[in-house]
């Protein structure tokens, strides 16, 4: 609500400034012009008194460019509402126009003749379109998946029009021309996304059951993670008392890497040694394990 009145707001004062013709346009666009290259000579300029009519032309450019993006925020409304319906709502839309309207009248060049609105409607579309891409849906849309998803949804809006049914993927590919996994996509980025806390029904009865208690919990008791983590652990520092050979040979004989169990012989065939030499190896590390220098929780563990 408070939104709804703040936008009435903007609106209502958007409508008391005046338009501009041509050669306002032009007139305001030089103030800002001359205010923006009177700001770099003040970074340089010692003398008062330059400084001071620097300073003027400056606070003159500000003026320029408050009243060149005052008289073109109806602009700003007009382009946002040919988007509304698409994930933000028109508050945020204006919002975001408003950011190209203000890139649109810093770029805006009075030497090419052309009217500022032609300009400007491209920044604020782009704008718009933008905020749309990264804010407005499940997924993030690049400007190609924003530009697929107002094809998608003009097409369904004609579609349902016609036929009194929503089409199938297919019948969008065809009148659109989007290949069907783009079309699925930016299908998926606008579905809403739902909170686990949101109630599951709206009978009085189960008006306290959430959504999220219906969902099982499928992850290992807290119990295990820990257990998992601290052997984890300890089974590093267990580790960090062998040699390179001797760590991989450990692990994969007794699938420490969560791997299946490797027999000595297998274990000979990876690392090109006999298998003879691969129970010593084996032995020599079991037995640097099992000396009283390793930690006893190590031992415990090695012990099994």
């Amino acid at each position: 609500m408070e939104r709804d009145e703040t936008l009435r707001i903007f609106l209502e004062q958007a409508g008391t400034h005046r338009l501009l013709d041509r050669a306002s346009e032009t007139t305001l666009a030089q103030a800002i012009e001359r205010g923006r290259t009177a700001r770099q000579s003040l970074i340089d300029s010692t003398d008062s008194s330059e400084r001071a009519r620097l300073e003027r032309i400056v606070e003159d450019g500000v003026r320029a460019r408050s009243r060149f993006v005052e008289a073109n925020l109806r602009l700003v409304v007009s382009v946002a509402r040919t988007f509304q319906g698409r994930g933000l709502p028109l508050p945020d839309l204006v919002q975001e126009g408003n950011a190209g309207l203000l890139r649109a009248v810093d770029g805006f060049d009075w030497r090419r003749g052309f009217k500022f609105s032609t300009y400007a409607v491209w920044w604020i579309r782009q704008a718009i379109q933008r905020a749309l891409s990264e804010q407005g849906h499940s997924l993030r849309l690049s400007s190609t998946g924003a530009d697929d998803l107002a094809r998608v949804r003009r097409t369904i809006e004609l579609f349902e029009e016609e036929h009194r049914r929503r089409p199938t993927i297919e019948e969008v590919v065809a009148h659109t021309g989007v290949p069907a996994h783009r079309v699925a996509r930016v299908l998926d980025a606008t579905t809403p996304l739902i909170s686990l806390d949101a109630p599951a029904t709206s009978s009085d009865e189960a008006a306290q059951d959430s959504l999220g208690a219906f969902i099982p919990d499928i992850a290992p008791p807290v119990a295990e993670l820990a257990e998992a983590a601290t052997f984890r652990t300890v089974l590093d520092r267990m580790m960090s008392v062998l040699d390179s050979r001797e760590r991989r040979i450990v692990v994969m004989r007794f699938g420490l890497d969560e791997s299946t169990p490797a027999t000595s012989g297998e274990i000979a065939t990876t690392l090109k040694l006999s298998t003879e030499r691969v129970r010593q190896i084996e032995a020599r590390a079991l037995s640097k394990l099992r000396h009283p220098s390793v930690e006893p929780t190590a031992r415990e563990l090695l012990a099994g």
